[in-house]
């Protein structure tokens, strides 16, 4: 008999646990024993929740809100194997409550590491119910499957997903996006270089847009629910507005790369009727205009598969450094500013991401490999 998802009126929470294995593990045999203290836990296992990698396996359960902690979750394991555990609470719409951060803005708590207990035959766990771990924005779904880094410069998010291949899902599981992902990497430091050389935060402000966000895609098909991962496919890069009033996200552009390192179409979603995704062919333009129909930019695809970022009193033209932009960007923006060169590199073992300016190393981000959470970071002029 099929399983259905709660109802929000049955004061549920949607948990996930990553159990982190050492190196070299292997494949590992494992099974969940919820306490038996606890009737309402249930665990939601299918091809969405579960899964096992070289550096994890995962699965989620459902458990009563009301409850501080689920005590006394077991794990059947070989001990040894493990290194870390991870719990995240799932945003379905159901349970998370947005809290204020020490910023003033909306943020809510996510994924933490918890610690275990080795037992004979496995590792016992209290999970928290509420975690209160990383502190992420609003439209994170707080999934302890999430591979995010979140680099924050004014009025404009760089939400950074780790295209590692040890941990493909999905659609990525065969053929392996290498150079699509590293384009999409490029491309998403190069369109936070040109959104500064055209100013165009303080105008978006303004217009009460409170940030940019800047996305690659997810190759680990991240789980959104119990029915559904984020399979992310095919290859794109992503630039959308959150605004200061709901909708709060009303357009998103998906950017579609393909194994050229070149993009091929823009796929524009209109958020306030999902059903529509219109394609815009290269050479088409695609504005995004406040909700009185005033233009506030505008994405071109080029005919060549380059692209062009334009606003009312200038443009940045983005182009590969050679064949495809896996390669590097070159961006030419007006106003008489000299051509940039971007490229980004990252390192999703060693957690290190670093962004070279007309190669040089300008910017170098430490995160956490197994959350993706910023430790630190340095620039230089």
């Amino acid at each position: 008999m099929a399983q259905t998802q709660p109802a929000a009126t049955e004061d549920v929470v949607f948990l996930g646990i990553r159990v982190l294995k050492v190196p070299q593990a292997g494949e590992l045999k494992w099974s969940v024993d919820l306490p038996a203290n606890c009737p309402k836990c249930r665990l939601e296992m299918n091809k969405f929740t579960t899964a096992q990698n070289t550096k994890e396996f995962f699965f989620h359960f459902w458990a009563p809100q009301g409850r501080e902690t689920i005590g006394s979750v077991h794990i059947k394991v070989d001990p040894a194997k493990v290194r870390r555990v991870l719990v995240g609470l799932t945003d379905l719409g159901l349970n998370k409550e947005l809290v204020e951060d020490d910023k003033g803005k909306q943020a809510t708590d996510g994924m933490m590491s918890i610690p275990f207990r080795r037992t004979d035959d496995g590792i016992t766990l209290d999970v928290p119910a509420h975690p209160h771990g990383l502190r992420m924005p609003p439209d994170d779904s707080g999934d302890v499957t999430n591979a995010y880094t979140y680099i924050e410069t004014p009025g404009v998010y760089v939400r950074v997903g780790h295209a590692d291949e040890q941990r493909r899902r999905d659609g990525y599981a065969s053929v392996w996006p290498a150079v699509e992902a590293q384009a999409a990497l490029n491309l998403e430091f190069a369109a936070r270089e040109a959104i500064e050389n055209l100013d165009l935060v303080p105008a978006l402000q303004k217009r009460g847009v409170q940030t940019i966000t800047l996305m690659n895609f997810d190759t680990n098909a991240p789980t959104q629910g119990p029915f559904a991962a984020h399979d992310d496919y095919s290859p794109h890069w992503h630039m959308h507005l959150y605004w200061g009033s709901n909708p709060r996200v009303r357009k998103v552009g998906h950017f579609m790369i393909g194994p050229n390192g070149l993009i091929d179409h823009n796929v524009s979603q209109v958020v306030q009727t999902p059903d529509a995704y219109p394609w815009v062919l290269r050479g088409e333009a695609d504005e995004t205009k406040t909700p009185d129909g005033e233009v506030l930019f505008t994405h071109t695809v080029t005919p060549e598969g380059f692209f062009v970022l334009s606003t009312p009193t200038g443009a940045c033209r983005f182009t590969p450094v050679a064949g495809g932009f896996h390669t590097g960007v070159n961006l030419a923006c007006d106003k008489g500013r000299p051509l940039l060169r971007v490229r980004a590199e990252d390192n999703p073992d060693t957690g290190v991401l670093r962004v070279f300016l007309d190669d040089v190393l300008r910017q170098e981000y430490h995160y956490d490999p197994d959350t993706s959470a910023l430790t630190s970071s340095r620039t230089w002029p």
